[in-house]
């Protein structure tokens, strides 16, 4: 009888994982948040009628890498150590790209899709061409379905091969992440405002009505929810606004890593009081550029408390670029043929992240999510707690928090046990009555209160300032137990 009460009691504290929606995650790279404004939007305002969107607040660098990381962690780059799509590392000595070494930063780094995966073995994650996903970040542990950054991939054929990972008749994925690299491509050879861009975002749009069409007929609208984000926005440049730093400060006396409109330097040594002055007076001059050491980076960049903070950093003031720039024209017209010219305008993104132009949107729908809402802006270092709530995943440290803006995207009844979960806890319950008597009846109660209050009235808490140094590990964790860019990889630079 004893073991009888045993198992039956088991029942109430296991996770029910059959029940909950399975999450998508859709990452449209450089949709800036007002350009569905610029033209009819079907499936867009079809999909904002049935669920939720507004805007996001990324991370400074506003590039691709960085926001990546930070979607798929909940941390700040100074804690994932991504600060920009290429970074000098100290504990290398040299510098880094697109990499294991980039990546994975340290042993703490914990992306979704791998907490996912070593929370149950019912859990399966599938990542199809989200940057950063092909390397291992716990014990060697990848996602059950992956599939390699393939610029030959149409957004069609990525959707149809995330259905089959979704609906394998055996363990099929309940997480599943997608990159696409569009807009950003068209809009940094182009412009942020151009006609070629115009026709990305009716893409877009087109994109998302053939995701949910496939979702619709594969019957998935009532067991997966689906985000759709973005990491950054855009803006845009010209010939005329570029900033040749071979003017101001010698080249042989420094280290220059990244691209506009953000540069790290790094002076020889002794050089950086003659380097910083040069360049102070230059910003002060030509007030087209802004200088920051180490020491005086803004604290809502979240950048300095990590080992890879450049000693001197240089940010361009918006509309502006570093002469880098200039070699990225000439692979942008070898790429889409055209010839360069002084009034061409072309696309750029990395700056403050306050700068209204550099924010992303988000879109949510599905059995889970609010209708017809627009949601306040949300960070979107927070949308991994919200995920990780959604997915009943076990608690793992974050700079973000579950926050009451987050969760205003989930219908009321998400906030609280499904359904089958309180049923599944009642037939336990009936059970422990006839086995163990009165004094089951109380400690089954106990164990229902404390599992009530553990999945749906603890608090969340999110680390505000997490410093990781090369040696340091992280240490604050959420409460709660329930709770650039990819074409560089083709030779593109930006």
């Amino acid at each position: 009888m004893a073991c009888w009460a045993f198992l039956v009691l088991s029942c109430l504290i296991l996770p029910v994982l059959t029940t909950d929606p399975a999450v998508l995650i859709v990452s449209f790279d450089g949709f800036r948040h007002d350009y569905f404004d610029r033209i009819s939007s079907p499936n867009f305002d079809r999909l904002k009628k049935i669920g939720s969107h507004g805007d996001l607040m990324n991370v400074f660098e506003t590039k691709t890498f960085p926001n990546h990381q930070s979607l798929a962690t909940g941390l700040y780059p100074e804690s994932h150590g991504v600060l920009a799509n290429h970074v000098f590392d100290p504990q290398y000595n040299r510098t880094v790209n697109y990499s294991a070494e980039l990546w994975h930063y340290n042993d703490q780094i914990m992306p979704i899709w791998t907490l996912n995966e070593i929370s149950s073995k019912e859990r399966n994650s599938g990542v199809m061409m989200w940057p950063g996903s092909e390397f291992s970040y716990h014990r060697g542990v990848v996602p059950t379905f992956i599939h390699k950054w393939d610029s030959k991939w149409s957004f069609q054929r990525r959707v149809d091969v995330v259905m089959s990972w979704l609906t394998q008749q055996h363990n099929s994925a309940n997480l599943v992440m997608l990159y696409m690299e569009e807009p950003d491509t068209h809009a940094h050879a182009f412009g942020s405002e151009s006609d070629e861009v115009t026709e990305q975002i009716k893409n877009v749009d087109s994109y998302i009505g053939y995701l949910a069409d496939q979702l619709e007929r594969h019957n998935l609208t009532e067991s997966v929810d689906t985000f759709i984000v973005s990491d950054h926005g855009m803006t845009e440049t010209d010939e005329h606004r570029i900033i040749d730093l071979n003017k101001i400060i010698d080249s042989s006396l420094y280290l220059r890593v990244g691209t506009s409109p953000v540069i790290h330097i790094y002076p020889n040594p002794g050089e950086l009081p003659n380097l910083l002055r040069q360049l102070e007076w230059a910003s002060q001059q030509y007030r087209t550029f802004d200088v920051f050491t180490k020491d005086n980076l803004p604290e809502h960049w979240k950048v300095a408390n990590c080992r890879r903070a450049p000693p001197i950093l240089l940010v361009a003031k918006e509309g502006y670029a570093f002469d880098d720039l200039r070699q990225a024209i000439v692979d942008y017209a070898k790429k889409y043929n055209f010839t360069p010219s002084s009034s061409h305008r072309y696309g750029l993104h990395g700056y403050d992240n306050l700068e209204r132009k550099m924010q992303p949107f988000f879109l949510a729908f599905g059995p889970s999510i609010r209708e017809d809402y627009q949601a306040p802006q949300l960070h979107s270092i927070d949308l991994f707690s919200l995920w990780s709530h959604m997915l009943r995943l076990p608690a793992h440290a974050t700079n973000g928090t579950l926050s009451a803006d987050a969760l205003s995207l989930l219908r009321a009844h998400h906030i609280t046990p499904s359904l089958s979960s309180l049923l599944i806890t009642f037939t336990c319950v009936s059970l422990a009555v006839l086995i163990i008597g009165g004094t089951g009846i109380v400690a089954t109660r106990r164990l229902i209160n404390k599992r009530h209050s553990d999945e749906c009235t603890q608090p969340y808490r999110g680390m505000q300032s997490l410093e990781v140094e090369e040696n340091e590990e992280i240490m604050v964790e959420i409460v709660n137990g329930n709770v650039e860019e990819q074409h560089l990889l083709s030779g593109d630079s930006s």
